[in-house]
């Protein structure tokens, strides 16, 4: 019988080619299985605030390119992390 850490670990691996995607991110290009385990990944809040960011910055930019870069040069200021 497997224990809970290791069917936590089993199920933890799903997410793992996702999570790699969302650290390289640039632009939404994400396949509908991947758009599944990203919603799944948040109603189990197992995305950080970096992979939140990014999702929601290139969702931006999908939807308003135009003001994205006066947008992004904003939010910038107030989040020196981010890349140039």
């Amino acid at each position: 019988m497997m224990s809970a850490k290791e069917f936590v670990e089993i199920s933890m691996k799903k997410y793992e080619k996702i999570k790699q995607k969302l650290n390289d991110l640039e632009e939404i290009d994400f396949n509908s299985k991947e758009y599944h385990l990203i919603f799944e990944m948040a109603g189990f809040d197992l995305l950080n605030n970096s992979e939140m960011r990014s999702l929601i910055l290139a969702f931006c930019e999908k939807l308003s390119p135009e003001l994205s870069p006066r947008e992004y040069g904003n939010i910038k200021d107030h989040h020196v992390d981010l890349p140039e």
